[in-house]
């Protein structure tokens, strides 16, 4: 499965993002065009708890 990563740049670090156009076609071109539109340059990203990703893995039914 081919994968793509993307670089998220924060005042607190670095984020790197992996998509799967293969799972989500839709869902990761217009990530990927919004990306290169510059659409998310100077958005404010809001601090994600531990537990927060961990609940929604558990409800989606993902796993670590």
């Amino acid at each position: 499965m081919s994968t793509r990563k993307v670089m998220i740049g924060t005042e607190k670090g670095n984020i790197e993002v992996e998509v799967y156009p293969e799972k989500m076609p839709v869902t990761v071109s217009n990530f990927l065009k919004l990306t290169g539109d510059g659409f998310y340059n100077g958005l404010t990203f809001h601090r994600v708890e531990h537990w927060v990703v961990h609940l929604f893995h558990s409800i989606a039914g993902c796993h670590y």
